[in-house]
């Protein structure tokens, strides 16, 4: 989907992230998402693996983009990784981030408390999307939003926002902080790990209101 590959797109972009099935794709392209996270990092509720990534992402086709979520991946682990995107999660080097841009397009997932990173983060060229988080990534913490919004303005790379959205409280973050997308996952989940379609639908009307 080019919006998603598109930094002047002029709407939110909208990533549904930990999908497990292809219902959940179906679920997301239907309501109108933009992308969807394949959970590759252990220990999280949302995790599968390598062959069930590669096939969702196969599922996907061109109607919605498939990103590959990892935490300080090691080489080997890249090697097969089925999607373009991939988005980091952990305290990756400028070396390990240029090293994985020669192959990859990189999301980098940063807390919003940590204005200093966010801001060397946001210079480093070789990062395609910068994502604000809460201080535990996937956890569905809410954050505070106002000492981020504080440094905003400074932020040149295209910004992703998550962190406890829901359809609920997505309109708010979206006002305060004008990012290029949402990135959402408990907040469309009936249970933890488990998405809910009426909640996926809900979420992107909420971002297209």
């Amino acid at each position: 989907m080019t919006a998603w590959n598109d930094t002047t797109a002029g709407h939110v972009c909208i990533k549904v992230c930990g999908v497990r099935t292809e219902g959940d794709i179906d679920a997301a392209m239907e309501a109108g998402a933009h992308a969807v996270g394949l959970v590759l990092a252990e220990g999280s509720p949302r995790q599968i693996d390598l062959a069930t990534a590669t096939r969702l992402a196969a599922h996907c086709g061109t109607a919605i983009t498939p990103v590959c979520l990892l935490v300080n991946p090691p080489a080997d682990a890249l090697r097969d990784l089925p999607t373009r995107w991939l988005q980091l999660h952990g305290d990756e080097s400028d070396a390990c981030i240029a090293a994985v841009a020669q192959d990859h397009l990189i999301i980098k997932a940063v807390p919003a408390m940590d204005a200093a990173t966010l801001q060397r983060i946001d210079a480093n060229g070789d990062i395609a999307r910068l994502l604000v988080d809460a201080p535990s990534g996937g956890s569905g913490d809410v954050f505070d939003h106002t000492p981020f919004a504080a440094v905003r303005a400074s932020l040149s790379t295209p910004l992703l926002v998550a962190g406890g959205l829901t359809p609920e409280t997505v309109s708010t973050a979206i006002a305060q902080l004008h990012p290029w997308g949402v990135d959402v996952s408990s907040g469309v989940e009936r249970e933890r790990g488990t998405k809910d379609a009426g909640l996926i639908a809900a979420f992107c009307a909420a971002v297209r209101a």
